[in-house]
Order: C-alpha cells, then structure tokens, then sequence
C-alpha cells in the first residue's frame, strides 16, 4: 500500500517556500513531487511568509495560504537524479530580478529541492 507524504520548507535566505510531496511504496521512493512559491512579504506580528494571491492582476497582492497562492515554479526530481521543472512565474509575465543574487537565488533554490529530495529519497545521495 502506498502512502503520500509532503514536507514543506520556508527557504528564508532565498525568498522562497518549497512544498515536497512524495509517494512512498514501501521503504522506496521513485520520485519527489515539488512545488514552490515566492515569498512576496513577511505578516507582522507573526512573521509568517505571505505569497502573490493566484490570479491577482497586482502586485503586491499577498495572501497567507498556500491554497490560494501562485506557484512560482513546479518540478520533480527523481531516484537517479535527473529532474524537471516548469517555471510557472515566467508564463505569466517575464522574470523580475532586481540584482544578480536575486536571480541566482533561482539556481539556489533548485539545488534546495534537491536537498530536500535527498531527504525523503536517500537513494538520490548515490546520483548526486
């Protein structure tokens, strides 16, 4: 019998948050099912990351709940390493950047989904 589990990780330093979920057949995963949000604020007093309200036409237009926020990019990673990913953000509108480590923060964040993938899928440690 199968069983799905999902991970979610506030990646701080990136400005992103990523939601893993996988599906465990036995003691093997195959794969790791990703998807990631950008962060667009911080809630005060909180201080719990808000993300662009799906659909919105402005920005900024934050919302505390996954369920209601745009991906930013969505992806797996599989058990021999190879992986692939859709950046979401880019069909709606070009990628913004205000300075270079902004934009290789992107580069960063796959190498966090790998990390994370590592995690619930030992076997990738192998391939890496």
């Amino acid at each position: 019998m199968s069983e799905r589990r999902r991970v979610e990780r506030w990646l701080k330093e990136l400005d992103y948050y990523a939601v893993a979920e996988v599906e465990e057949e036995g003691e093997y995963v195959y794969y790791v099912e990703f998807k990631v949000y950008a962060i667009e604020g911080i809630s005060h007093p909180e201080g719990k990351p808000l993300f662009h309200e799906a659909g919105a036409t402005s920005s900024p237009s934050p919302v505390e709940a996954l369920a209601e926020a745009e991906t930013y990019l969505h992806g797996s990673v599989k058990w021999d390493g190879c992986s692939n990913w859709s950046i979401d953000e880019n069909k709606r509108v070009m990628l913004h950047f205000c300075d270079s480590k902004s934009a290789g923060n992107l580069g960063r964040v796959l190498e966090a989904c790998y990390d994370i993938a590592e995690e619930l899928m030992p076997q990738l440690a192998e391939y890496r």
